[in-house]
C-alpha cells in the first residue's frame, strides 16, 4: 500500500479544528479520534483540557504525535479497536472513512458505537462521492453519499442523526445562493452534496 502523504497536514494548525470541537454538545472530557494524522486535533483537545487518544494507520503520523507528548496508537481501522466498550464521551473522525474499503468502513462505525458511553456522540466528516474534487483524490477509495453513511450509522445503532453539516457543492454557472436554496428545498439530495458527514448519538 502506498504511504499517505502528510505534507498538506503540516500547513494546518490545531486551531483549524476548533470548528469541529465546538460541534460536540456537553463538553466531552474523553475523546477518541479515528485517523488522527499528525495529531492536530489531539493537540487542540489537550490545549482545551480534554483527554484525547488517536488511532492512526501510518507510523509517521503516530511518531509525529507521540514526539509532541500526544497519545496516538498505530492501528488499522478495519480491525477491532484496542479499547474496552463504553469508555469514550465522543468519537471524532475527519476525512478518514473515505480512505477505507467497505468492510473497514462498517467496522469503523460499529466500533465507534461500541467504545462510546451511553449517550456518547460521534462526529464523522467526509466528502461525498458525487463531489468531483473528492473523486480526483487517489487516496479516496471508499467515497460515500450522505444517505449511505447515515444508513451505516443507523445499522450500528446510532440515533438522533444530524446530517445538517453537509453542504451543497458549487455548480457553475448557477449562483451558489441559488443552488444552496435548491439543496435545502429538496431535502439535501446526495447528488448535490459536497459532503457525507454526520453527527449522531449512542442511545442512553
Amino acid at each position: 500500500m502506498e504511504k499517505f502523504n502528510y505534507d498538506f497536514h503540516h500547513t494546518r494548525k490545531p486551531e483549524d479544528y476548533l470548528v469541529y470541537l465546538k460541534r460536540f454538545r456537553g463538553n466531552p472530557q474523553k475523546i477518541l479520534e479515528m485517523g488522527s494524522g499528525i495529531g492536530l486535533f489531539l493537540q487542540l483537545c489537550v490545549q482545551e483540557g480534554i483527554d484525547a487518544i488517536g488511532l492512526e494507520y501510518e507510523s509517521e503520523g503516530v511518531d509525529f504525535s507521540t514526539e509532541r507528548g500526544l497519545t496516538a496508537i498505530q492501528h488499522d481501522l478495519g480491525n477491532p479497536m484496542p479499547f474496552d466498550s463504553n469508555i469514550f464521551d465522543a468519537v471524532f473522525s475527519n476525512q478518514v472513512i473515505e480512505h477505507l474499503l467497505p468492510d473497514a468502513q462498517i467496522n469503523m462505525i460499529n466500533e465507534a458505537f461500541r467504545v462510546l458511553k451511553s449517550g456518547g456522540q460521534a462526529l464523522i466528516i467526509s466528502p461525498c462521492r458525487h463531489f468531483e474534487p473528492a473523486r480526483l483524490d487517489k487516496y479516496h477509495i471508499g467515497l460515500l453519499t450522505p444517505s449511505e453513511i447515515k444508513q451505516m450509522a443507523l445499522k450500528a445503532g446510532f440515533i438522533d442523526i444530524n446530517m445538517g453539516y453537509n453542504r451543497c457543492q458549487p455548480v457553475p454557472p448557477i449562483p451558489y445562493d441559488l443552488i444552496s436554496a435548491l439543496f435545502k428545498a429538496f431535502n439535501t439530495p446526495d447528488l448535490l452534496s459536497q459532503d457525507a458527514c454526520l453527527h449522531c448519538y449512542k442511545p442512553l
